[in-house]
C-alpha cells in the first residue's frame, strides 16, 4: 500500500513539474499572448455600447433600505453610466427596467476562432497538456 501510495505522489510532482515546465516555455508565452489578445478582441465587441437600467427597490424597513442606498452610494464611482436606483422606503417592492444595446459581428467572432485555432503554438500547447493529463 505504501509503494502505491509513493508512485502516486510521485505521478502527481511529475505532472507538477511538466505543467510548470509548458507554463514557463516561450512558446506558452506566444500562445496565451496570441489567445489573450483575440479573447480581449471579442470581449470589447461583446460589451453592450448602451446600457440605461432602472433598479427600484424598497423593503418596507427604511432603515435596511437606507443601508442599501449607502452601499450603493459607494459602488457608485465603480458601475458603468446608465445604471441608477430608485429607493421606496414605504414599501417593500423590486423591480426595474432594462434598455441594454449592442452589436454582435459574426465575423469579428470566427476570425478570432480561426487565428487561436490554425495558431500552431496554441495547438502544440494544447496537444502537451492533453498528454500530460493522460499520464
Amino acid at each position: 500500500m505504501l509503494k502505491k501510495t509513493w508512485y502516486t505522489i510521485s505521478r502527481i510532482c511529475d505532472k507538477i513539474s511538466l505543467i510548470k515546465e509548458t507554463l514557463e516555455s516561450d512558446i506558452f508565452q506566444r500562445a496565451w499572448k496570441i489567445a489573450s489578445l483575440q479573447l480581449l478582441k471579442v470581449w470589447k465587441q461583446l460589451r453592450p455600447g448602451i446600457c440605461n437600467v432602472t433598479i427600484i427597490y424598497g423593503t418596507g424597513d427604511p432603515a435596511l433600505t437606507a443601508q442599501i442606498l449607502g452601499i450603493y452610494a459607494m459602488m457608485y464611482p465603480a458601475l458603468p453610466d446608465g445604471i441608477s436606483v430608485d429607493a421606496d422606503f414605504n414599501t417593500a417592492v423590486i423591480g426595474g427596467t432594462a434598455h441594454i444595446r449592442g452589436k454582435i459581428t459574426l465575423f469579428r467572432l470566427l476570425w478570432c476562432a480561426a487565428v487561436i485555432y490554425f495558431n500552431k503554438d496554441i495547438r502544440k500547447i494544447y496537444r502537451r497538456f492533453r498528454k500530460i493529463l493522460k499520464r
